[in-house]
Order: structure tokens, then sequence, then C-alpha cells
């Protein structure tokens, strides 16, 4: 079977894959709220998912500055909101490191940091305080099981399939330009070589849940296509025990929780699970 290069175990960077002509959309920049207060002991973390982009978690992270006065950052993971070239030249390493990073940088000026994570932000933000001290975790629609098995056999698949089409569509006359090349971007196909790095995560991020002694929130959603919704309420209730301390379940939003149907009711638990 072929191999990629790769530098102790990690999938080699290859800059001259990626477009020269490479930006990043206005969609997913870095978003940064309430840092001009030097005083505050506390800080918030928010993660993107996979193929996302930080503008998922604005709402949100307004709030959460505009209710209880916290510093708030977003970073962007790398390959995001960029192109597909760039996309493709990222790698779970990469996402882990940008996320690790991101708490060193709060942390290094703030002694708590409260930490939420969306889909495979989920995953990163399991990662995150199962080794880091992390004073309370939320886990939105976390990604440690996908409704689709499939993906278990992207890291054979991604030898012999580039991209899969799954059928997306969108009205363009209600988008914006900036919505519309995200789209074009990350929307409309699946691609075995970005979803062998999301499942190296996924693993990961299973063995890590025993380890978190965060006082944990989860959200999920009934209407969850993407993630299997009581496979993980199931193992997470198993694998925390008493740091799982408060859990909803949804009934209207679909995957993206965070920015869709019951953004508003997110934020407010969200808020509430922060400010006991």
């Amino acid at each position: 079977m072929m191999k990629e290069k790769t530098i102790m175990g990690v999938v080699k960077l290859k800059l001259d894959k990626i477009k020269k002509s490479t930006t990043i959309n206005p969609l997913g920049r870095e978003i940064k709220y309430g840092f001009n207060n030097q005083e505050e002991s506390t800080a918030v973390l928010l993660l993107h998912g996979f193929g996302g982009k930080s503008s998922n978690w604005n709402y949100i992270a307004k709030k959460i500055y505009q209710e209880l006065d916290l510093p708030v950052y977003v970073p962007r993971l790398p390959g995001h909101a960029t192109n597909r070239s760039d996309f493709l030249n990222s790698s779970a390493e990469q996402w882990l490191r940008k996320s690790v990073d991101s708490y060193f940088y709060l942390k290094s000026d703030y002694q708590n940091i409260y930490l939420a994570g969306l889909s495979m932000g989920g995953l990163l933000a399991a990662l995150v305080a199962s080794n880091f001290e992390v004073k309370k975790l939320s886990l939105v629609a976390p990604a440690f099981y996908t409704i689709n098995k499939n993906i278990a056999f992207a890291p054979y698949l991604k030898y012999f399939v580039k991209k899969l089409d799954n059928d997306f569509q969108i009205n363009q006359a209600d988008l914006s330009a900036e919505e519309i090349d995200y789209h074009n971007n990350y929307s409309f196909n699946y691609y075995p070589k970005a979803l062998a790095e999301l499942y190296k995560l996924i693993k990961k991020g299973r063995k890590a849940v025993p380890k978190i002694k965060s006082p944990t929130q989860l959200i999920l959603s009934s209407n969850d296509k993407q993630v299997a919704t009581d496979q993980i309420k199931d193992f997470l209730n198993k694998k925390m025990g008493q740091f799982l301390v408060d859990q909803k379940i949804y009934q209207k939003s679909p995957h993206v929780i965070i920015n869709d149907l019951e953004k508003e009711r997110c934020a407010i638990d969200i808020i509430n699970f922060f400010s006991k």
C-alpha cells in the first residue's frame, strides 16, 4: 500500500501543493473579544469543527463576552476558511497543535481557562482538557462517533479516491460572496484524505476522555444527522462519570448547534454553565 511521506509520523506539509493565491476568507478570521481588561483572571477558548470556520462561534462568543465580561478567543484551525488545496494539506496534528497553542496563548495571561468545542472542535477540546488544566469544558455535538460509519475506511480509501459528492445544495441568492466561496471549497464534497485526519482525532479523543477531570457540559441534538447522539451520550456517561455534570439534548438543531435554530438556547446554556 502507498504511504504518505511523514516526519516522525506526521503528514508532511507540501507547500508547493497549496495555491499561491491562498487567502483567509473573512468568515474564518480569528475572533477576539474583551482582551483590553488586564485584570481578569479567566478567559474563554472556543474551537470550531472539521471544515468549519471561526464565525460559527461568533454569536455565542459575543454573548459570552457581553454577559460574563470575559475575554473570548476563537482561533482558525489550519487549512480552514482558505481553500481546498490548503485544507487537503492540513492534518490532525496541525489542528491539535493549534488548539494546544491557543490554550497556551490564553494560559500565559489568565489563570482559569473555560473551553468549548463543536464537533471536531469537541474532540480537540477533550484532548486539551485531558492533558492540561481546564476550569470548565463544554462539548457541543462532539464527534466521538459519527452516523456514517464509513469514516473508518477513509485511511485506506484516500489512496484511491480523491473526493466524493455529498449532495450538498445551497441557494446562492441568500448568501454573501464570502459564504459562497466558503461552500465552494468545503461543502460540496467529502475528501477521504481529510476524513482520515479527522478519524485520527476521533480515535485519540475517545482514548483521552477517561483522563478528563474538568467539570464538563454536554450539548447534543436529536436532529443531528452527522454525529451519533445516543452513542456519544452513552459513551461519555460511561467514561466520565461524575465529571459530566450538565447534559442538554436539543430537538430542533442540525449539527452546527452553535449557529443555527437553537443558537440562542445554546448560548444561554453555555453561559449558565460557565457562570456557575
